[in-house]
């Protein structure tokens, strides 16, 4: 990887509003549609009957993990090759810093950080999900 190359991605709620279908993505050439209908006709919206216990976690599958994150003054994610890691600020804000790269964030904000990119240090007072894979 180029010195270059970002190991960090955000997208603000005002992104997310500008861009056309699927976040301005392209297959083949053409913009990739959405497909909001179809996924609302086959996702479950009823409430799950059961307790689920994700230990200390929000959510847990096979698949991924979600925790909430608060952070005061100074936290640090170590980002393994094996798994990218996503934070959704919920309340406050933060900078996160991976090498000598630097991102502003606050409420709304989304950041993905690329698998293998080592520790991130986030500083400042927040609340976010946090989600990353098994």
């Amino acid at each position: 990887m180029s010195s270059m190359q970002s190991r960090m991605h955000m997208y603000t709620m005002g992104l997310k509003r500008t861009l056309p279908n699927d976040y301005g993505r392209k297959n083949n050439g053409e913009f990739r549609q959405l497909h909001i209908e179809q996924a609302c006709d086959v996702s479950n919206l009823q409430p799950v009957d059961e307790q689920l216990d994700f230990g200390h976690h929000l959510a847990k599958c096979e698949h991924f993990t979600v925790d909430k994150m608060e952070g005061i003054n100074r936290t640090t994610i170590e980002v393994a090759d094996s798994t990218f890691h996503h934070l959704l600020i919920l309340e406050g804000a933060c900078t996160m810093s991976c090498g000598t790269e630097s991102i502003q964030a606050e409420k709304g904000d989304s950041i993905f950080v690329e698998a293998g990119s080592n520790e991130v240090v986030i500083e400042g007072s927040f609340t976010a999900l946090h989600v990353f894979l098994q």
